[in-house]
């Protein structure tokens, strides 16, 4: 009955008999399989693990006055108003621009770090440039630059002398390496901001997990430093120069001090009405240094409090931990992918003219 029906309907492909066939080809299915297997294993085994750590952290928001309750509804909808009564430029939203920039990255090149098996203890710098485990393509790729430098020499770049005393690295001038290693840890740092609730994720990969760790925690601690300063820019400057003012003024107060003490010791039997005037002067000039002096005083009191006042909280949500699991690769699924992959298209082949040739003749008829 069924091979009837095939008959007279010929556009109808038979499966049975392309299983059929596909059965019968199993030893060449098994061989293809295993070499692909081989070749699987043999690809990804070298290729170095890498282990990610995340951290969050939720940042104290400002208070809006009069626009809270439409940005909370805009925010409910996954939509940012940019919180457009705050005089702050560096939004949550922006920080992810933040950690990717040359200047933040290279800030992060003299954190020390030590590898899980104690081996390696240096900057992080060192570590990626000289303790990094390369994958075979990496290799390749080293040989042919190394080669083409030998054919082809690079033109000398001319060095500029850093800007910045006491620094390794000049952000202003980067080397051709420097600026592949800030290249690479740009790829090796996440930053996830989420619009309703401001909650900062941030992720970090890195092939130990204890550097791995060390780093997320560095990171954390950078950006919390970066918005604290950013945000209390203004206000610290106003303590730093009523501080200087106070200080000038206590130093101008003790001189009037001691000039009056001088004069009085030097005048005390004086009766004369020129000597008393010049004491009562004295004695005026000591009193308003005085009250100039206490103002400041205050000022600065009142400049250290507005510098308390305007920095930020941040609420650790989940602390940096060491890994315990690779991150990628995933070397048994990328194997047993590549393996159902090698026995589809085998299969998919041995198939073709029955399928094809198939699909074919209906077309022609």
């Amino acid at each position: 009955m069924a091979q009837e029906y095939m008959q007279n309907n010929p556009e109808i492909i038979d499966l049975r008999e392309v299983l059929r066939k596909i059965w019968s080809k199993k030893k060449l299915i098994t061989i293809v399989t295993i070499i692909v297997a081989i070749l699987s294993c043999a690809w990804i085994l070298p290729q170095p693990r890498y282990y990610s750590t995340e951290v969050t952290l939720a940042p104290e928001m400002e208070n809006i006055a009069g626009g809270g309750g439409l940005a909370d509804i805009a925010a409910s909808f996954g939509f940012d108003l940019g919180e457009g009564g705050s005089s702050d430029a560096i939004y949550p939203t922006l920080y992810p621009d933040l950690m990717k920039s040359s200047e933040f990255i290279i800030d992060l090149f003299d954190v020390p770090v030590t590898t899980s098996d104690g081996t390696v203890q240096t900057d992080y710098y060192t570590y990626l440039t000289q303790h990094q485990q390369q994958s075979p393509m990496q290799h390749v790729r080293n040989f042919i630059t190394n080669l083409r430098k030998k054919i082809i020499p690079d033109e000398q770049q001319p060095v500029f002398k850093s800007t910045q005393e006491g620094k390794r690295f000049n952000p202003f001038s980067l080397s051709r390496k420097e600026s592949m290693v800030v290249e690479g840890v740009q790829d090796l740092i996440e930053c996830d901001v989420d619009i309703k609730t401001s909650v900062i994720t941030i992720t970090v990969t890195d092939q130990d997990k204890l550097v791995c760790a060390t780093m997320a925690d560095s990171v954390r601690v950078r950006l919390q430093n970066y918005i604290i300063n950013y945000r209390t820019q203004k206000a610290r400057h106003n303590y730093d120069y009523y501080k200087a003012l106070s200080e000038k003024a206590k130093a101008e107060y003790d001189i009037a001090v001691k000039e009056y003490s001088d004069y009085s010791d030097s005048h005390q039997n004086a009766l004369l009405q020129a000597y008393i005037s010049e004491r009562d002067k004295l004695e005026s000039e000591m009193e308003l240094k005085y009250q100039a002096y206490s103002t400041l005083i205050a000022q600065v009191q009142a400049a250290e409090v507005k510098v308390r006042e305007q920095t930020p909280v941040f609420t650790v949500l989940q602390c940096a931990t060491i890994p315990q699991k690779p991150f990628k690769p995933k070397r048994m699924i990328f194997i047993l992918g590549m393996m159902f992959l090698a026995i589809v298209c085998t299969s998919l082949y041995i198939a073709k003219e029955d399928i094809f040739s198939q699909l074919l003749d209906n077309k022609q008829s």
